[in-house]
Order: structure tokens, then sequence, then C-alpha cells
């Protein structure tokens, strides 16, 4: 089983992340985390981290190509081998980059979607999207102490936060998948419970299909 925790920066993805990892060990089900990039194509990665930091430009078929081709890698590299021993936990995946390209470049959620599915990157069967207040988000990002980057500033913020609710609430124009929405603006130990309660529901459907 597959699936991709997604929210804007500042949503407790990490957070939320380790507690679900802590809480699938608990109840013995093998659970591997990865991140969003591969960065195993020195072209695609010089290319990703210079668009994140400002210091190149890139067309949107240049964005769009670079970020589906490092995930075509991490796909066959990192994921594919790992589906049949437990859980892929990856923090940020396609919807990152839909969300993210469509706020900040002016990418077509449709073209990314489609350029995703042509190259055969897989995707994820469930999605747990860490909904938060852009005020909230903004708060715990100045709280790591240090500058926030251009995609974490309030205006960005609020773009990708309406393009993650357009690609995953509204419309839900993705891909075949299953959407948890956890609204993050409770305390850290009910966010653990949630974890929990959601890693037993994940539990028992990998017990029935196991069953089959």
């Amino acid at each position: 089983m597959f699936i991709s925790l997604e929210g804007c920066d500042g949503s407790g993805k990490t957070t939320f992340r380790s507690f679900l990892e802590n809480a699938l060990g608990k109840l013995n089900v093998n659970c591997h985390t990865i991140g969003q990039h591969s960065w195993l194509s020195p072209i695609e990665t010089y290319k990703i981290v210079g668009l994140r930091q400002q210091r190149i430009k890139l067309t949107t078929a240049e964005i769009t190509s670079s970020y589906v081709q490092d995930k075509y890698h991490h796909t066959i590299k990192n994921i594919a081998p790992k589906l049949s021993s437990g859980i892929v936990l990856a923090d940020r995946w396609v919807h990152s980059d839909i969300a993210y390209h469509y706020a900040l470049y002016s990418v077509p959620m449709e073209h990314t979607i489609a350029a995703q599915k042509a190259c055969g990157v897989i995707l994820p069967s469930i999605v747990i999207y860490l909904r938060t207040p852009v005020e909230l988000a903004y708060e715990r990002i100045i709280q790591r102490g240090r500058i926030a980057q251009h995609y974490e500033r309030p205006a960005e913020l609020n773009l990708i936060q309406r393009a993650y609710n357009q690609l995953l609430i509204e419309s839900n124009k993705t891909i075949n998948c299953q959407v948890v929405v956890v609204d993050n603006i409770t305390d850290i130990d009910t966010l653990r419970r949630l974890a929990f309660d959601i890693a037993k529901k994940l539990k028992t459907t990998m017990d029935r299909h196991n069953d089959k």
C-alpha cells in the first residue's frame, strides 16, 4: 500500500508522519518512509533545486518534466521494490507537484496530472491531507528559526492551500485515490491519537487484503 501525506508547508506533515510511522510499528505493520524526491538524476536535481531557490528559471514544460522524471526514478528504484513488504509512506508526493506548480508557476493541474500518468509515476491509494489555517502554518514556519522561503510566505501559502482544496476536496480531479482530511489545529496529543486511529484502519485494510 502506498500512502502520501500532503499539505502546505507548516501543516504538520513531518510530525504526523512520525506519529503514524510509530503507530504502525506498534501494530507490527512494516512502514517504509520516503521523501518527496529521489535525487537520482543530477540534471533533474539541479533544475529542481535551482527552481526552488529561485536561482534559475524554467518553462512550464521544463518544470513538469524535471519533477516527473525525478518521481519516475523514485517509483522504480525506491517505491515499487518496497510495496510487497509493507506500507510505503511518502512525505509529499504527486499532489504537492500538482498544487504547488499550479499556485506558484501557473502550470495547469491537468497538465501535471497527464504528464505523471504518461510517464508511469506511481499514484498513492490513500492521500492524508493535513489542512491547517494559513496563519497557523506560517507561525510554525517562523518558529523554525530561519527565513521563510518564497513558497512559505502567507500569500503563497494561501494560494497553495486553495490549490490543495480544489484538487483534493472540491473536484478530486486527481487520480483514483481515497482522501483522508486531518484538520491540524489541535494539540500534539490529539494529533498523535488521530494518527493511531488511522494506523489501526490501515492495518485492518491490509489484513483484509492479505486474507484474500
